[in-house]
Formats: C-alpha cells, sequence, structure tokens
C-alpha cells in the first residue's frame, strides 16, 4: 500500500501512517547527513500542510504557537519516512514589511535532527524566489547562534528588543507560549538570477 512520510513513529507520540498517496516521486535524492545522535540519516523534503506542520510545532517548538493562516509549508523527513522538521511561511507579521514582495518564515521547528533545520531554510527560501518574492525575513532570539541561516547567505537586518507578546485589541493573539527575549531579524534576497530580473523576452 502506498506510503505517504509519516510523523515521528517510536520516537515520536505524533505517529500515524496515512495511506492512498504516493508522494515519493516527487522528492529529490535524499541527502546523507547526520542526526542528532552522531548517527548517519537521509534527509529529504516532503509535502505537510498547514494543519500538519502546526501540529508539530505544537509539538516541538519552545517558546511560539502554531499559526492561524500561511503561504506555504515544508517538512523534512528521513529514511524511514519520520517526519523531522516542519517550516511555515507566510506573509510578514509586522504590517510595514507585507509589501507584497516580502515572505516571512514565521515558525522552524524539529525533533533536534542535525541539519534538517538547514534544509528547510534552504528550501523556503528558494520556493519564496520561485514564486516571485524577492525577500525573504525571519526572526531569531538574540541568544540563538543563527548558524543555519549564516551558513545559506542570510544577514542580520536589526536587533528587536523585548516585548510582551503579538496580541493588541485591534489583532487579539494568544502569547501563552511567546518568550518576551532581545531578538534578530535576518533577511535573504533574491539574486538577479533567482528573482527572474535577467530573464528575455
Amino acid at each position: 500500500m502506498p506510503r505517504w512520510p509519516t510523523t515521528g513513529m517510536a520516537r515520536d507520540p505524533l505517529a500515524r501512517e496515512v495511506s492512498g498517496r504516493d508522494h515519493s516521486a516527487t522528492h529529490a535524492a535524499p541527502l546523507a547527513l547526520g542526526n542528532q545522535s552522531g548517527w548517519k540519516v537521509s534527509l529529504r523534503l516532503c509535502p505537510v500542510s498547514l494543519a500538519q506542520a502546526n501540529e508539530h510545532v505544537a509539538h516541538w517548538h519552545r517558546h511560539s504557537n502554531p499559526v492561524v493562516g500561511h503561504l506555504f509549508s515544508v517538512g523534512v523527513c528521513d529514511e524511514a519516512g519520520t517526519l523531522v522538521a516542519v517550516g511555515i511561511a507566510g506573509r510578514p507579521v509586522a504590517r510595514h514589511y507585507d509589501d507584497g514582495d516580502t515572505v516571512e518564515i514565521t515558525r522552524v521547528a524539529s525533533d533536534g535532527t542535525r541539519n534538517a533545520t538547514s534544509l528547510l531554510y534552504g528550501a523556503l527560501q528558494r520556493a519564496s524566489f520561485a514564486l516571485g518574492y524577492r525577500r525573504v525575513i525571519t526572526y531569531t532570539l538574540a541568544t540563538e547562534s543563527g548558524s543555519s541561516l549564516r551558513g545559506s547567505g542570510w544577514k542580520v537586518i536589526g536587533q528587536r528588543p523585548p516585548r510582551k507578546g503579538w496580541s493588541v485589541p485591534s489583532r487579539p493573539r494568544d502569547n501563552d507560549r511567546y518568550v518576551s527575549a532581545p531578538r534578530q531579524l535576518w533577511e535573504k534576497v533574491a539574486a538577479l538570477a533567482e528573482d527572474g530580473g535577467g530573464a528575455n523576452g
């Protein structure tokens, strides 16, 4: 029976299997990487719905809640089809960045598998540029190294002081898991070849 990439299996209490769909032909060749325990594991991108991504954000993310909407989401699966990381891209939360050309990576969460988040950031930025967006932004806590972003060519463009949360009278939000801490704003801008600026006719 065709097997869709499943969530965590034995090591993840969210494990389940959805039959009737076979996406194996859409995946690139697996990439051999190391997980958090030092064992070799092959990772590949796999499609996920917003509901599936949010389910894992709720389970894995240390300080952020699931999101209400998205533009698109993507997952990373290991060679057994176990979902080990999810990423969500959406419209920028800050209205002054919501200019129609910018995508914000609003959530990235994983079970700790090494290199999974780097794979996600790369996939989310490439998908954004392929859809015509010219800039991708995301935030990290100031205490986080940002090595996955820096290694992919992202740059820090701003520092943000702690705030009480995103809930305001005009836009009520659940701040139950929000961490009031300094944050860094990162940016990746499409190169000329990526945004189609050099295409002819």
